[in-house]
């Protein structure tokens, strides 16, 4: 009996970390500067999941595009796995190529803790051009013409206890002169709960500090620099093992909802809208389509 019940922990527990994972992203990632290398450890199922976002604020109507594309590969019975991420980014100020590739492996500890640690290597590509700058029609911008391309890094590690989990990770960049520097932050810690057979619930919080492109129209520059911690709160909600609902709130800045669809055993469809609220930096409105294939 105790062998019985003991499978039957261990395999809620699978379970449990496989639907922890299924919103694989906090509410308003869109870039890879917050990604978490770790984020996919604890899926047994490779997939492919692509996001297209629109945002727009009070500067312009749709001031930000992102698309983005996120390939996950399983190593069998190795406890290991691969991710791959495309990104494009208009920022309005210019345009943002990035490819992120990243490994991670994840160590069962005991029945209930499970350890994950992931590394990933990238690069990436900022234009900034005066075709490109969009947001600010009063800029004179014919004198901006540069490309930034540098080296990326990123190191993370997750922790699930029982039905809690906490993950933190830090984003490096190489830059022109051989220089690391941090580009982004983020700690997230959070807890799943299930609600009978067909019902299941997931809360997080996530902080993140990143960097941002900032313009410097005296010098005809584009500096980056820190913004203050980016705080989320969310709550999502799983119906019959189909049915996606979530909220989510970036405190002074959006309010956001999502619905995702299973519509087979395979493909999942969603769709967010974010409103903005408070006086926070780069609060805006978006759109934000997401497809998800699952193998």
């Amino acid at each position: 009996m105790k062998k019985i019940l003991a499978t039957g922990a261990l395999l809620l527990l699978l379970v449990s970390s496989i639907k922890s994972q299924e919103v694989n992203v906090g509410h308003f990632v869109t870039t890879n500067d917050m990604f978490n290398p770790t984020i996919n450890s604890f899926k047994e199922n490779g997939d492919l999941h692509m996001r297209r976002r629109w945002e727009w604020s009070d500067l312009q109507k749709e001031s930000v595009k992102f698309l983005g594309l996120n390939l996950y590969v399983p190593v069998e019975n190795r406890n290991f796995g691969f991710t791959v991420c495309l990104n494009e980014t208009d920022t309005g100020l210019g345009v943002k190529y990035a490819v992120q590739a990243t490994a991670n492996q994840n160590l069962k500890v005991s029945d209930k803790i499970r350890l994950s640690f992931g590394f990933g290597i990238g690069r990436e590509s900022n234009t900034y051009h005066k075709s490109k700058i969009s947001c600010f029609n009063q800029l004179d911008a014919t004198a901006f013409n540069m490309i930034n391309k540098s080296t990326t890094f990123s190191l993370g590690a997750m922790i699930q206890v029982s039905n809690y989990f906490f993950g933190s990770s830090a984003n490096f960049c190489l830059n022109k002169n051989g220089v690391k520097e941090i580009t982004g932050t983020d700690y997230r810690l959070g807890r799943f709960i299930e609600l009978g057979e067909n019902y299941f619930l997931r809360f997080m919080y996530v902080g993140r500090r990143y960097r941002y492109p900032a313009l410097n129209e005296e010098k005809h520059i584009i500096n980056s620099r820190f913004y203050k911690v980016n705080q989320e709160l969310s709550l999502y909600c799983l119906l019959y093992n189909k049915v996606w609902l979530g909220t989510s709130v970036q405190i002074n800045q959006q309010i956001g909802v999502v619905v995702r669809r299973k519509f087979s055993e395979y493909f999942t469809i969603g769709y967010q809208y974010d409103i903005k609220k408070g006086n926070g930096f780069n609060r805006k409105n978006a759109h934000e389509l997401s497809f998800s294939y699952c193998y």
